[in-house]
């Protein structure tokens, strides 16, 4: 994956949510992006019920498991791409809440309001 490296966390989640195993190779760059996304892709998806795991350094591991049903609120690490990648899971699972949905500001304004028009559900949530 050294050659696309934008679209691995886009990669890993879609791999994850579609019940794809997948081992990417070709990662030691993603530790130094706007977040560790290698971090950042491990942790979410594992906090989702998926698993997901780096078994050699710039590799990681995505294996067939069944997610956790109840709502996932998804930290972004202020990382445009972790929110994008992880806003899909929504598409695939209800009650995905992404924190900081603002970030993808940096690459894609309108993200969130191109989501919608692909048929995805998008609620602003109002915080306070």
């Amino acid at each position: 994956c050294s050659g696309f490296p934008d679209l691995v966390p886009a990669l890993a989640v879609t791999c994850a949510a579609s019940g794809v195993k997948a081992i990417l190779k070709g990662l030691n760059h993603l530790k130094v992006k706007e977040s560790d996304r290698m971090a950042a892709i491990i942790s979410e998806l594992k906090r989702s019920g998926f698993g997901a795991s780096e078994p050699a350094p710039g590799t990681l591991s995505v294996p067939v498991t069944v997610p956790v049903t109840s709502p996932m609120r998804i930290r972004t690490y202020g990382d445009h791409r972790i929110a994008m990648a992880f806003a899909m899971l929504g598409m695939r699972t209800q009650g995905v809440e992404i924190e900081e949905p603002e970030v993808v500001t940096k690459s894609y304004p309108g993200f969130w309001e191109d989501l919608e028009m692909s048929g995805a559900v998008v609620k602003k949530m109002v915080n306070g």
